[in-house]
């Protein structure tokens, strides 16, 4: 075991390193392809995700396209990598690029809509609208009625306070984002077909011959019905079988609650009968076929989040999740604390004994997003049991609307991506010990899911607090139980019916096995339900409930449930913790006697080890209100530095401490009493820990880490003219031209993003962005029109540039470049931040004013205009005025000081005398900064990384007694480059997207600070 365990931990392969999105966003070119994967096997990444992204100019399914597959496979196989398939261009995924819904509209989607005989006058129903029923409904508001009566049409005399409605069949219109084609009819198992059809069997014929080798699996991006009211043809007839009655008569119940019943039966059978129907066409289907070809069928439905956005949209996101390899979610933001989320992926994956739990993360992060905050998001994660980190994204190009597209890149656009690779050993190294190939996770507590208690009260377009009053305790409970570190899953009733019984004392879910059951706030629960769980209690299992009785058994009324529950035990949200802690408690983490709330932990034992990951958040648990606003990772700050480890198991060995990012293994000092081990844990600011239990020997270990000791002396190091060197030329932006069109007088100066829009809605062409029909479908084709374009920039010289300086644009060659009146080539000489954005030489600028116009043809199919920059030794203050270059900087925000849109890395300096005169340990503290991580060396050493607090380092045995020299070198962004800039009152958005890349609301530039904000300090 010594020997296995200790080369997987210091040379783990790929299977938990990171993959990302990697956005194909560009003309494709196989050369270009295999030298992007050359550079993530620097990174340290395992594989990647060949996704499809706006921009794309290779034909999608086409025989250039698989030649770029088959090129990236064949080097992923040189590389010891995973080469991910992506089912979809762009997403939702079932359209295929538009080939399915463009060339075959039967399989287009379809929603169920009502309009009034008035509207239908003003505006007809389309060629595609099937009218199914006419009604008569009484008191009608927005989301109620009082009563309502089928009648045979329009002609039927209404009854005094009724209104004529029509309820229909649409079919979705043509979209750009679908190429002109529609959305697929997830509901359509015939549809469906085709899309495999079409999209995975090309695949199989492609490069089938590398499944389950090199090509692990497939991603599906957020299939879902389609509308939040689906329809599909055979839908009343899935709705008869099922239910025994005709979904036509009561069709009114969708959009409006009837009455005072706030829960409606034929909702409930409604968003059963859709859920059967998109499982079983899109999930199984595709589901099925993966196993048959032996891939991974992985990704994430749309709206998994809350109970109200999967009841609308795909009925039961565990459900879908069955019939997954790698079942995954969607973590957007660093704000979007979704416990539940995680809790719904792994859960079933626990279930059904899936070895790998992907998530889909960091997306709309923003470019100055930490690694820190890398880690912070993986770790919480990974206490819930992902472990399959599909990064968003990582650009191809950066061309046109591409350097929009969600930033960051999470690649070498990014100036830390060279240090990156410490990020992805260290999570590796967590997951390789936590789900080794004979691991399982422990938990004994199951929590009853209760989606299908929102399908009974959901309304189309639903405004009022009915779902979210609902929602909201039950986040609230799952809260409560974690806040008191008592792991547990969750369960669907459906797949219960199928998968659950009793054994013994316990209750098996498929391959899972819990003590006890906790039952949520419901409003119905299945029949099938109360018969297990009432076996269950019988057999001495333990059943716990949270407020009311449900009224309702299947969705209808009935005292069933009232007399099952009186075998269960009731309790309330604040003593539920206390009630299923002593049948379900393994690990507990305090201090000071209470349970720590900001703490999360995965157990997991093999035939080896028991180990037990804790993780620290650093945050509240979440609430309904809270779980989507949570603090910016740098705010949270919550510390333990006191906490202690209880694991509740007979004694099995000793205990040891893995250090991930290293691989070094620490012996612990631990107690074992009243059937616990007892570890001191103490926990940092966003701190995680890795412990491992075993009477095997791990090979080389270490003598336990010394306890944190706070210091008693602190010497602050120089702050005033600290020599500095950058790894990129300075920057400057510019992004106001003024402009002119066809030779007319120049306009005042606008935001280029503006500029283009003008000229694009000037030629009748629609907007750049993410929902115009890509490139590929387009194909290269003659402008009708094309409109003369002058853009003139201008700024002001205060001190010559020792050195020439250079423009980087994008596509010199479409430009005429005038500086200062003197034409230059547009002649490239290497790039800038990415191959697309081209370097240009100028000559040096004179004193004062200067100008540089940019002239060129511009038409609809042009990549358009973008910002434009200029590269060199300069300072920049002010925006647009180029002063002396900083050679020397003080500690504080490097924006103030002439480096406004720097965006590289950027190295501290510091020459000290001797060493402190101290027999203690000396650690290096940087108590406060802005970058994505810190980088350390001292007298020449090796960088040590400081990726992740805390930002210290002991440099007792780098010291010398004469003189010394610390270099500190903070990594950067490229937020204050490429922004957004623009947004008022914000300058750290919570959701970086297009959108924010684009708004244009104050013409000041929102910057963010970067570098050493505090003095740097000796610690002792």
């Amino acid at each position: 075991m010594s020997k296995s365990f200790a080369s997987k931990i210091k040379k783990n392969g790929s299977m938990f390193r990171g993959a990302p999105f990697w956005a194909w966003n560009a003309k494709l070119n196989p050369a270009e392809l295999r030298r992007q994967i050359r550079i993530m096997k620097k990174m340290g990444l395992g594989g990647f995700f060949m996704h499809s992204r706006v921009g794309l100019n290779t034909a999608y399914l086409s025989e250039d396209w698989f030649k770029c597959i088959s090129a990236c496979i064949d080097e992923a196989k040189k590389q010891g990598m995973d080469a991910w398939l992506y089912d979809e261009d762009r997403w939702p995924s079932g359209a295929a690029g538009g080939y399915v819904t463009r060339d075959f509209p039967e399989f287009r989607n379809r929603s169920l809509v009502y309009n009034t005989p008035e509207e239908l006058e003003t505006d007809p129903p389309t060629t595609s609208d099937r009218i199914l029923a006419w009604f008569a409904v009484r008191g009608r508001d927005k989301q109620s009625a009082k009563s309502y009566r089928r009648v045979s049409g329009p002609d039927v005399k209404l009854r005094s306070g009724e209104e004529m409605l029509c309820f229909a069949e649409r079919e979705a219109s043509t979209s750009p984002w679908f190429n002109e084609g529609t959305y697929l009819d997830t509901l359509n198992p015939q549809a469906v077909e085709k899309f495999i059809e079409i999209t995975h069997e090309k695949y199989v014929e492609k490069c089938g011959e590398e499944f389950s080798k090199a090509v692990p699996g497939i991603f599906t991006d957020e299939p879902y019905f389609g509308s939040s009211l689906p329809w599909t043809g055979a839908f009343a007839e899935a709705f008869q079988k099922m239910h025994g009655y005709d979904v036509l008569e009561h069709l009114p119940e969708m959009f409006f609650r009837i009455g005072k019943e706030e829960f409606s039966k034929v909702r409930f059978d409604y968003r059963e009968t859709a859920t059967n129907l998109f499982i079983n066409a899109f999930a199984k289907q595709i589901g099925k076929w993966c196993e048959k070809h032996g891939l991974d069928f992985t990704g994430h439905v749309l709206s998994e989040d809350t109970l109200q956005g999967q009841a609308a949209h795909v009925g039961d996101s565990l459900r879908f999740y069955e019939h997954m390899q790698a079942p995954g979610m969607d973590l957007l933001t660093e704000h979007w604390q979704i416990y539940r989320t995680a809790k719904q992926c792994t859960s079933m994956a626990r279930q059904f004994g899936r070895r790998r739990r992907l998530s889909e993360t960091n997306g709309c992060t923003g470019w100055d997003f930490s690694l820190e905050g890398h880690k912070a998001l993986a770790d919480w994660q990974i206490a819930l049991g992902i472990n399959l980190r599909c990064q968003h994204l990582a650009w191809y190009s950066m061309e046109a609307a591409a350097k929009r597209d969600y930033p960051a890149s999470i690649f070498r656009q990014s100036p830390w991506h060279g240090i990156h690779s410490g990020i992805e050993d260290y999570f590796s190294r967590v997951c390789e010990t936590l789900h080794c190939e004979d691991s399982s996770e422990i938990r004994d507590l199951l929590l009853l899911h209760p989606v299908e208690s929102v399908w009974g009260i959901l309304v189309e377009r639903d405004e009022s607090d009915i779902v979210r009053d609902y929602e909201a305790p039950f986040v609230n409970l799952g809260s409560k139980l974690l806040g008191a570190n008592i792991d547990f899953d969750y369960g669907s009733e459906e797949v219960m019916s199928r998968h659950a019984r009793v054994r013994g004392k316990n209750l098996a879910v498929a391959k899972a096995s819990y003590k006890a059951v906790v039952l949520p706030q419901l409003l119905t629960i299945r029949s099938s339900t109360l018969e297990l769980l009432a076996k269950f209690a019988a057999a001495g299992g333990q059943v716990f409930y949270v407020g009311a009785v449900p009224a309702r058994v299947d969705g209808q009324r009935s005292v069933t449930a009232r007399e099952t529950y009186k075998n269960f035990t009731r309790t309330t949200m604040s003593k539920i913790a206390d009630a299923v802690a002593p049948y379900t408690r393994r690990v507990s983490i305090t201090e000071n006697g209470a349970e720590t709330e900001a703490t999360l932990h995965l157990l997991s034992k093999s035939k080896d080890w028991l180990s037990v990951f804790v993780c620290n958040t650093s945050a509240e648990m979440p609430s309904m209100d809270s779980e989507m606003t949570f603090k910016f990772v740098r705010d949270r700050d919550i510390e333990y530095p006191n906490a202690e480890l209880r694991v509740i198991s007979r004694r099995c060995g000793d205990v040891f401490e893995l250090i991930p990012s290293t691989g070094d293994i620490h012996r612990v000092d631990f107690t074992y009493s009243d059937g616990a081990y007892v570890i001191p844990c103490a926990l940092g600011r966003l701190e995680s820990r890795l412990f491992i239990i075993t009477k095997n020997k791990l090979g080389r270990t270490r003598a336990p880490l010394k306890p944190r000791v706070k210091p008693v002396d602190i010497i602050e190091l120089p702050s005033e003219g600290l020599g500095v060197s950058r790894s990129e030329p300075n920057v400057m932006v510019l992004d106001h031209p003024r402009y002119s069109i066809n030779n007319s007088p120049l306009r005042k100066e606008k935001f280029i993003l503006d500029v283009d829009a003008v000229l694009r809605k000037r030629l009748g062409a629609s907007p750049r962005g993410g929902r115009m029909v890509q490139p590929w479908i387009a194909g290269e084709q003659k402008p009708k029109r094309e409109l003369d374009v002058t853009l003139v920039y201008t700024f002001e010289c205060l001190k010559l540039p020792e050195k020439v300086i250079e423009l980087a644009i994008e596509r010199p060659e479409f430009y005429e470049i005038t500086f200062n009146g003197k034409k230059i080539s547009n002649d490239a000489k290497g790039y800038w931040m990415d191959p697309v954005i081209k370097c240009v030489r100028l000559p040096r600028p004179r004193r004062g004013t200067n100008e540089l116009i940019l002239k060129c043809s511009y038409h609809q199919f042009l990549p358009g205009l973008e910002t434009i920059y200029l590269l060199g030794e300069f300072g920049v203050k002010e925006e647009l005025k180029m002063v002396d270059v900083p050679r020397k900087l003080d500690i504080g925000d490097w924006v103030e000081q002439g480096l406004e849109n720097y965006s590289g890395n950027l190295k501290y300096s510091f020459n000290l005398g001797k060493r402190p005169e101290t027999r203690k340990r000396i650690n290096l503290r940087i108590p406060e900064w802005r970058g994505a991580a810190l980088g350390v060396k001292v007298n020449g050493s090796e960088e040590t990384l400081l990726l992740w607090p805390p930002y210290e380092l002991d440099i007792t045995d780098f010291l010398k007694d004469s003189r010394n020299r610390i270099d500190v070198t903070v990594y950067g962004h490229r937020r204050n480059t490429c922004g957004p800039f623009y947004i008022k009152g914000v300058k750290w958005p919570d959701w970086t997207g297009p959108f924010e890349m684009q708004r244009y609301e104050v013409r000041k530039r929102n910057l963010v600070p970067c570098g050493l904000l505090q003095p740097v300090q000796l610690a002792f």
